[in-house]
């Protein structure tokens, strides 16, 4: 089974080659809308269940089924590690759900995405649509306000089978380190978290009846952001992988 890498907003999507052409393309559309959404309401100071709340619901109002949802099992970084990465800690979302053979997939999807040279066009809409700068206030010494940049980190990675079956994980976090333009492999300090790292999963089947009377508006209202924002990575963008 055959699938292509897109990268749409701040998610990596694995879709299956079989799909039609229209049905790829409502797809990517509606996860797009549910990411822009969800950032529109919650863009800083939310916690990634409020986000994934809005995400679900667009989708849901969108055509899609959603038939299981909530936090991966077990906890990740596990006790006792000092460092993770947004792979592993994707990695280790879909290894608690997935059969072997698509957890290699997303693994490979992963791989390409870490990959690409850092002035691509898909690598720079990842980074940019997962990676948020967030200033607080904190009490300094004789009653001033020391200002922090922290980083919030949100990343989804996904899988729509030929059926129109999605499975897609979430992890998202806050840090006070600085982040890599090559940010899915870089080493993070889990002693620099600001709170708990936070990791989500859900299924879901699209239906393209469904989403039907919702299609022209959701085009719409995504304008220019429909070729923006959701790009397939190509040889070209590969070209310098050896």
């Amino acid at each position: 089974m055959m699938f292509s890498v897109v990268i749409n907003s701040g998610s990596i999507l694995l879709l299956s080659t079989t799909l039609s052409p229209a049905v790829r393309q409502d797809v990517l559309d509606t996860v797009l809308l549910a990411q822009l959404a969800a950032d529109e309401d919650f863009s800083a100071g939310s916690t990634h269940a409020q986000w994934t709340g809005v995400l679900t619901d667009t989708l849901d109002a969108c055509g899609w089924k959603i038939y299981d949802q909530g936090r991966t099992s077990g906890m990740f970084p596990v006790a006792g590690v000092s460092f993770f990465s947004v792979y592993e800690a994707l990695h280790a979302a879909f290894q608690s759900r997935l059969p072997a053979e698509q957890v290699v997939l997303i693994a490979s999807a992963l791989d390409r995405v870490a990959q690409l040279p850092e002035q691509s066009v898909p690598g720079a809409v990842l980074r940019g649509q997962s990676i948020r700068a967030i200033e607080t206030q904190s009490a300094g010494m004789e009653g001033n306000n020391n200002v922090n940049s922290n980083h919030r980190v949100r990343m989804l990675a996904g899988i729509v089978e030929p059926d129109g079956y999605l499975t897609l994980a979430s992890v998202c976090f806050e840090t006070d380190q600085p982040i890599d333009s090559q940010f899915l492999r870089q080493d993070l300090a889990t002693s620099r978290l600001v709170g708990e790292l936070s990791t989500a999963f859900f299924y879901a089947r699209f239906s393209v009846d469904q989403y039907e009377p919702y299609r022209e508006d959701t085009v719409l209202w995504l304008g220019h952001q429909r070729q923006a924002l959701s790009i397939e990575i190509d040889g070209r963008d590969l070209q310098n992988i050896r």
